[in-house]
């Protein structure tokens, strides 16, 4: 008897240990949707199609997935810091939703995503930090999409091949987004470097800070093409900071960018000399219906610097007593002026070969 009751005592501990152990966690290899979580168990039950570490899901999506136009693949990540990359060379067709930004956040020492001609690919609701190195996120040709999405980048927080086009240009459209690079010990403090694709930005910001001796730059294009429509582009250096470059947009070699409804703001308290538009060596920037804040310490104020580009950027500045101290092109920038000698407002056109810049239409004479 005694034995029996020992039998059937230890059944019962061992029966309730395995029903209090999580069950292990099964994931269907077919899937159409997994999630990456920061625990696969959830009021002691097992999730199963999840995974708790990036770096192994996505060796699981491209070694043994293998999305494909017929059967993509849906990534739902929920809060939490997830170090590692998503990496993809030429495949695709995978969905990467997260909880927000600032909610969920993948980041990596360099290159938290990083893909080469990999097409169908959306990016949405996460925060992407590279904590090292030069090189936030690194996309090279293929398509992409990005819907609310948070770069914070040491650097380069975006960047498109650098050596110049290594494929077919790719395409990217961004939505409601932020990129944001700050500084790097490297000295490069570019938030969007553009050298091969094709990109649109719609409602985004896109902000280089840095700090004294780096450049902020934060939409550089040296080929491709960029568009920006309904944005804010911010060079914004950090205060004091004395830096060897402060320019918002730069456009050069075979690069356009086009810049429609967007403000653009080169904001310094020390004494930088800043610019909001340059083309150089063959470049073109289109930017009409656009809107300048330029302040600066003692420096000089550039809007628009033409170095053998294309710039195509007339602008009415805002009526003042005088015209604003800025350096231009002739011709661009036009302002109306209330300080005059007969008490009424007149009409100016920047004109560079007058001593000071400016030339007054109503009495036909420099001023």
């Amino acid at each position: 008897m005694k034995y029996k009751s020992l039998l059937f005592s230890s059944g019962l501990i061992l029966s309730a240990l395995f029903a209090s152990a999580p069950a292990q966690a099964v994931v269907d290899n077919n899937a159409a949707q997994v999630l990456l979580r920061s625990s696969c168990t959830e009021n002691g039950a097992t999730i199963d199609n999840c995974f708790d570490d990036l770096n192994t899901l996505n060796t699981w999506i491209w070694n043994t997935r293998y999305p494909s136009p017929v059967t993509p693949l849906n990534v739902e990540v929920g809060p939490g810091t997830f170090t590692g990359q998503f990496s993809c060379t030429g495949s695709g067709f995978v969905s990467i939703h997260g909880a927000g930004m600032g909610n969920t956040v993948i980041q990596n020492s360099s290159s938290p995503i990083s893909t080469t001609q990999c097409v169908n690919l959306v990016f949405a609701d996460m925060t992407l930090k590279n904590t090292g190195n030069l090189f936030g996120v690194r996309n090279a040709g293929g398509t992409t999409v990005w819907h609310n999405v948070e770069i914070i980048g040491l650097g380069y927080a975006w960047f498109d091949t650098p050596g110049g086009c290594s494929g077919a240009p790719g395409t990217h459209y961004w939505f409601g987004s932020r990129i944001i690079a700050e500084t790097s010990a490297a000295g490069s403090t570019t938030a969007y470097f553009n050298a091969c694709d094709h990109t649109w930005f719609y409602g985004s910001e896109i902000t280089a800070k840095g700090s004294a001796g780096n450049l902020s730059t934060p939409l550089v294009a040296v080929g491709g093409e960029v568009h920006v429509y309904g944005s804010n582009i911010r060079a914004l250096p950090e205060s004091g900071a004395v830096m060897t470059e402060v320019t918002a947009v730069t456009a050069t070699n075979t690069a356009e960018i086009h810049i429609h409804g967007t403000g653009i703001d080169v904001i310094s308290d020390a004494a930088n000399d800043i610019v909001a538009l340059e083309a150089s060596n063959g470049g073109t920037i289109h930017a009409n219906e656009s809107s300048y804040v330029m302040k600066t310490g003692s420096g000089a104020k550039t809007r628009v610097l033409n170095n053998g580009g294309n710039i195509m950027a007339p602008y009415q500045w805002q009526v003042g007593a005088t015209p604003p101290a800025i350096d231009s092109v002739s011709g661009y920038d036009t302002v109306i002026y209330t300080s005059t000698s007969d008490g009424h407002p007149h009409f100016a056109v920047y004109d560079s070969s007058c001593p000071g810049d400016w030339y007054d239409i109503n009495t036909s004479s420099c001023l």
